[in-house]
């Protein structure tokens, strides 16, 4: 038992809280795993005509994101709950229980992985497709747009009429996702567009005296307490702008204080309010606010330090 934690059994404590984290941390990895990631990269596009492509961000995002899981296991078996190597009875019965109520893979189901893992490849790949077929003009948007065609024209039945996806599924796709990420690419440019991103820089002078160092990190902790109160798509929304102009204003590039504040973006941990995955644990009703702070600060902190410590390292190297 461990005697930083309220519960009488703190494994599934943690078991829950490990599911949140991992949902929110594996997010960092690629492009389109969170909502920041895809938005600083329509970002730069936009106001700097920069492509990022998604090999190149994982070449950022993995790492970052192997070693806050690893720090994440450490603080869930070994600081918050302390877990033993206690073996429990009667868990490969219940895995493989359920495993057979979803029966076996279905023909639209393997499709399905086949189309995702195309598209995949083909983000990876884009910058030798674009090196073996100049003339394309391929880019990771025009990739997406071929994979979701593919859904509607790869026939799961083709004498049924049944295709992977038809109007009646994609009728049911969250389409206010697709409007509240739109609608933070529209307000992000019309941060930049209306000057206000330079006022608030201007307002910002103040930090021009501050060391880099000072500021990367001060940038990084801001973002992801702030997260812990607010969604981390209108956090960075907010300060997509504000860091491309407090950056150029301390004699850093864009991307040296953006990518930082993107990474934080998808690092809060301590409330339920921070993330999906933390509000839909926290609903379940077993485990309560301080426990998972408790757990939640300490990853935070370790957020904070791997962050800063890839913004002096593999950021400058993969973004130059």
């Amino acid at each position: 038992k461990s005697g930083n934690t309220d519960a009488a059994d703190p494994f599934p404590i943690a078991l829950l809280l490990s599911i949140a984290y991992a949902a929110t941390i594996g997010g960092l990895g690629t492009l389109i795993g969170t909502v920041p990631n895809a938005l600083f990269a329509g970002y730069m596009n936009e106001e700097y005509g920069m492509q990022i492509g998604f090999a190149q961000w994982m070449l950022v995002g993995v790492p970052v994101a192997v070693v806050l899981l690893g720090f994440t296991w450490w603080v869930l078996t070994r600081w918050a709950f302390a877990i033993g190597q206690t073996k429990m009875d009667g868990v490969e019965k219940i895995i493989q229980a359920e495993l057979d109520a979803m029966g076996p893979i279905s023909r639209g189901e393997k499709l399905t992985a086949l189309v995702f893992a195309c598209v995949a490849i083909a983000w990876i790949t884009r910058p030798l497709i674009q090196e073996i077929f100049p003339g394309l003009g391929i880019s990771d948007p025009g990739i997406a747009i071929i994979g979701a065609l593919a859904l509607f024209l790869v026939p799961v039945d083709w004498r049924r009429g049944i295709f992977i996806l038809d109007r009646e599924w994609a009728h049911k796709l969250p389409w206010s996702v697709m409007i509240l990420f739109g609608g933070g690419l529209s307000l992000a440019a019309a941060v930049t567009a209306s000057g206000l991103a330079l006022s608030i820089g201007d307002m910002l002078s103040a930090f021009e005296s501050w060391p880099q160092f000072a500021i990367i990190v001060a940038v990084i902790a801001l973002v992801i307490y702030l997260t812990e109160l607010t969604s981390n798509t209108a956090t960075t929304v907010v300060f997509l702008p504000i860091t491309a102009a407090l950056a150029l204003l301390v004699g850093l590039t864009p991307v040296d204080l953006m990518v930082p504040a993107v990474l934080a973006a998808s690092c809060a941990f301590m409330l339920p309010v921070a993330t999906p995955p933390n509000a839909i644990i926290f609903g379940s009703g077993k485990l309560n606010v301080p426990q998972m702070a408790r757990a939640g600060f300490m990853i935070n902190f370790g957020a904070i330090v791997l962050i800063t410590i890839a913004a002096y390292s593999l950021i400058p190297a993969v973004f130059g």
